[in-house]
């Protein structure tokens, strides 16, 4: 029958080995997940275009077949990642425009929520400056240092902005 003593130190013991061992296999899944995950998206790939590949090696010859098929799989999806880049682009610029309208519809709306945002500790004072902190962020690029959404326009101009690009 172990001491108490004993007791006291075995509990301790368990529980760093069992850290030792989970910190261990972290360190070894960290330096095999990358390998892994290639593995992976590489063989949902080939899968994905096994049959495109099939149809293409009955009119040429399978290795020009599996070629053609990468090549069009990679075609596919740098148009459909253009499309979501030019598509997000537009969406940003269409609500930096806007920006005046909300912030009017927000002042009229203010009246109605401030005796509900009171009790929160909010005033009109402190929806003023968090609407003037997010309009200069929106237009500004915030604290990023780089140019604003609304300078990134054709021609480089931002009608509302008081600084120039």
């Amino acid at each position: 029958m172990p001491q108490s003593w004993q007791r006291a130190l075995y509990l301790p013991l368990i529980v760093l080995t069992w850290l030792a061992v989970l910190l261990v296999a972290g360190w070894l899944l960290a330096h095999i997940a990358r390998a892994l995950l290639t593995l992976v998206l590489a063989a949902v790939l080939a899968y994905a275009l096994t049959p495109l590949v099939a149809r293409l090696a009955r009119a040429i010859p399978r290795p020009l077949a599996i070629a053609v098929a990468y090549v069009l799989g990679f075609v596919v999806l740098l148009s459909l990642g253009a499309f979501i880049v030019a598509t997000a682009a537009t969406q940003v610029t269409a609500l930096v425009d806007h920006l005046p309208q909300y912030a009017r519809q927000a002042q009229r709306a203010e009246p109605r929520y401030l005796p509900l945002l009171r009790p929160l500790g909010i005033t009109a004072a402190t929806l003023h400056s968090t609407q003037q902190q997010a309009i200069a962020a929106l237009r500004g690029g915030g604290d990023h240092g780089g140019q604003g959404v609304a300078r990134r326009r054709p021609g480089g101009s931002c009608p509302r902005s008081s600084t120039s690009s």
